[in-house]
C-alpha cells in the first residue's frame, strides 16, 4: 500500500522525465512526447541504457510498456 492519491501516482509514473528527481537508481529518463501506445522512451540505470515502448495506457489504472537493453559497441 502506498499511502497517497492516485492521481499523485499516475503523475509520478507517467512523467518519465522526472524519474531521476524520485528515484535515486535512474540516471536519465527521456520522454519526447506524452506516456501515450506508440510513445518510446529511453532511460539509464546502473550504467544501463534501456529504449521502452508504451502499449497500452488506461489513465489512472493500467499501462504496459516494455524495455529492451541497448548495447553501445
Amino acid at each position: 500500500m502506498i499511502a497517497a492519491p492516485i492521481g499523485t501516482l499516475w503523475r509520478l509514473h507517467t512523467d518519465v522525465n522526472a524519474w531521476p528527481s524520485w528515484q535515486k537508481a535512474i540516471d536519465r529518463a527521456y520522454l519526447q512526447d506524452g506516456f501515450q501506445p506508440g510513445a518510446t522512451f529511453m532511460w539509464e540505470t546502473y550504467n544501463l541504457t534501456i529504449s521502452s515502448t508504451v502499449y497500452q495506457v488506461e489513465p489512472q489504472r493500467h499501462t504496459l510498456w516494455s524495455g529492451l537493453l541497448v548495447v553501445l559497441c
